[in-house]
């Protein structure tokens, strides 16, 4: 393909002279690729950054990088799938069902988006631009089919009910969102949650909050039962803790200080966290107190250290 260049739709002629040169079993290929190419020069000249680069790509079943800052649509079981990221978060927005009309206000809700991102209005809760997809349907009772409705939605609506914190929202909320937009369940089919492979203890945590979020479903009035009730808690067997003694702890301590374990292709080294293991064999305290202790609160003189603060794998500051 060296030399192979955009061609205009007035190029025509000279793509056929090129194409000449070309193997005949390569041409159907070349030709879709000149059409192609002459289709992005007269979007770019006459509708710049047009949304239809996404459908014309999406109706080929291409699948390319989106661009940083732009909206990829996607098609995920047959129902429009909006996905993006905006300050180191990702979004995503699901339940449009997928034809030609739809993927015409997917490509409206993509482009408001991109332009609330651009100009600053970017809305986190998502609201704005949900409202304008299809929502979940309402009855003159006011109650929702749980056939006819998706999880998605009213799960984004609970959760954003909560006003958590962000440290919080990255935690379940965040694991059970990514298990919800990748089986997108309908509001009465629990066989997806059935089938994840958790220990009993994380199992149930996931089932108390999905229980939690259809009692609120139904307490607004939009579903009439909750399915997830149906479910079994798993049994929790509880192991006695077993300490390391010394010995094993001054084991551990060294094979980290003399990289024992430590593989050829590791970026870093395990002497690089021993004296991190040790303090933490020394002082008894969790790892994300460790990580989130401060200069100010050691005093070296008392020999003494505060723990009173935390950093978990929610927060983004580093101290």
């Amino acid at each position: 393909m060296t030399g192979f260049e955009p061609a205009a739709p007035s190029s025509r002629t000279k793509c056929a002279t090129k194409l000449r040169h070309i193997p005949r079993s390569t041409k159907p290929l070349y030709h879709l690729l000149s059409t192609y190419l002459s289709f992005l020069h007269h979007l770019s000249t006459n509708v710049p950054n047009s949304p239809l680069l996404i459908p014309y790509w999406y109706g080929i079943g291409t699948k390319l990088r989106t661009p940083k800052g732009t909206v990829a649509i996607e098609n995920n079981r047959d129902r429009l799938r909006l996905r993006w990221s905006f300050d180191g978060e990702h979004y995503c927005l699901v339940g449009i069902p997928h034809n030609k009309i739809n993927l015409k206000v997917a490509q409206k809700i993509a482009s408001q988006i991109e332009l609330d991102i651009l100009g600053g209005y970017f809305d986190t809760t998502l609201d704005k631009y949900r409202t304008n997809s299809v929502p979940i349907k309402s009855y003159k009772s006011g109650v929702v089919r749980l056939s006819d409705n998706r999880l998605l939605p009213l799960w984004n609506d609970w959760v954003n009910s909560l006003n958590l914190s962000e440290r919080t929202r990255n935690g379940h909320y965040r694991a059970i969102l990514r298990h919800i937009e990748k089986n997108n369940p309908l509001l009465d089919d629990v066989s997806w949650f059935q089938q994840l492979d958790y220990s009993p203890r994380i199992f149930n945590d996931y089932l108390r909050y999905l229980n939690n979020c259809m009692r609120w479903a139904i307490g607004k009035g939009i579903v009439k039962y909750n399915p997830y009730l149906d479910i079994k808690r798993r049994k929790v067997v509880k192991n006695p803790i077993q300490p390391f003694n010394t010995e094993e702890s001054i084991a551990i301590i060294d094979a980290f200080r003399n990289n024992i374990f430590c593989p050829k292709s590791s970026a870093y080294l395990h002497s690089h966290y021993a004296d991190y293991v040790e303090f933490l064999f020394l002082t008894g305290c969790r790892p994300s107190e460790a990580i989130g202790l401060q200069r100010q609160h050691i005093n070296l003189e008392r020999n003494e250290i505060i723990i009173c603060s935390v950093l978990g794998r929610g927060d983004r500051s580093s101290n």
